[in-house]
């Protein structure tokens, strides 16, 4: 259970050392709470998809160990309020307006997608598609931010 947010916050963190060794820890602050969130909620989404295997290995994933109701609760509201916080850094006047069309045009999109898919029925198909909207998000992410240096 500590696994996933342990890998999101390894993620999160390569953006905090680079702030660090570029002098500019303000604006690492974002790509870090974007990684840490959007790699939290692709672990537990992995977690569900591995059940079988995980309980044949007695594994106390979070979905195995709480279920998988509050496996989707966590997702809900790691992404829920990842989506609210999105427009934030542009109000803040840390990036333009080029990340806030990017971020609030396809990030969101991606994230909203999961978000619908993970109260459905969690079959291995949906799964893997969720995973991978989540890795799309990641990238168009890291590219709106990019692009709000503009």
């Amino acid at each position: 259970m500590w696994g996933n947010l342990i890998v999101g916050l390894t993620s999160g963190l390569a953006f905090i050392f680079g702030g660090i060794v570029a002098g500019d820890l303000q604006q690492a602050w974002m790509p870090f709470l974007f990684a840490l969130v959007i790699n939290w909620a692709r672990e537990i989404v992995k977690d569900i998809e591995d059940m079988p295997g995980d309980r044949q290995a007695r594994a106390q994933t979070l979905p195995i160990r709480y279920g998988v109701a509050a496996a989707r609760r966590l997702i809900t509201a790691l992404l829920t309020g990842l989506i609210l916080f999105t427009g934030v850094p542009y109000l803040l006047d840390l990036y333009g307006r080029f990340y806030l069309l990017v971020v609030m045009t396809l990030v969101n999109s991606l994230l909203i997608a999961v978000l619908v898919e993970a109260w459905r029925e969690l079959d291995s198909r949906r799964l893997r598609r969720m995973s991978l909207c989540l890795k799309a998000a990641m990238f168009s992410g890291l590219a709106a931010i990019l692009a709000g240096q503009w």
